[in-house]
């Protein structure tokens, strides 16, 4: 999406915007665009980063409200375990900011930036063995926004809500059980 396009939505509608880390100069942007629009802050922001791409390294000084950082992306900070990317990351973001880092088979692990809060979540893996990983990390972090934000959950209750979607949509192909994930766990 370009800038351009965007810039056309109207933001009222919205109350979560969600970027992935990719085109960064047209994010940089919209998030620019985002806060000028929303100065009361109703719309929270969220990014992930995924890749390990420099470009993307910009995107951690953006005005964001919840940073999802992968394993693959913290490869540009030489971070080497999921304790030390909160800790790293948590230094190079806004101070209000949450971090949250999904780790796979590891579970996740997240800081609040603003309390230092940081709790974590073992995976969950499915009670019939690991069927199809595709998408699992952005079912972990649709589930995660989802507990956050709809459920209102506490930052501790959305990573475990997370990771446990995230594992049973490990148990089987596609998408289409999720609605009965707990079965899959």
């Amino acid at each position: 999406m370009t800038f351009e396009s965007f810039s056309k939505l109207c933001l009222n509608k919205y109350k979560h915007i969600h970027f992935e880390g990719r085109n960064v100069e047209e994010v940089k942007k919209m998030i620019s665009f985002i806060r000028r629009s929303d100065p009361m802050r109703e719309i929270k922001i969220s990014i992930e980063l995924e890749l390990a791409k420099n470009e993307l390294l910009d995107l951690l000084n953006q005005d964001v409200d919840l940073f999802f950082v992968e394993r693959d992306f913290v490869s540009l900070l030489n971070c080497t375990n999921i304790d030390e990317t909160i800790k790293v990351i948590a230094q190079r973001v806004h101070s209000t900011a949450i971090v949250i880092c999904p780790w796979a088979e590891s579970g996740a692990k997240a800081i609040d930036n603003q309390n230092k809060q940081i709790c974590s979540s073992p995976a969950f893996k499915p009670k019939t063995g690991v069927v199809d990983t595709l998408g699992a990390g952005d079912t972990f972090l649709a589930a995660t926004l989802f507990a956050l934000h709809i459920l209102n959950y506490k930052l501790q209750e959305a990573i475990e809500f997370g990771c446990r979607v995230a594992g049973a949509k490990c148990g089987a192909h596609g998408f289409q059980h999720l609605h009965k994930f707990q079965e899959y766990i």
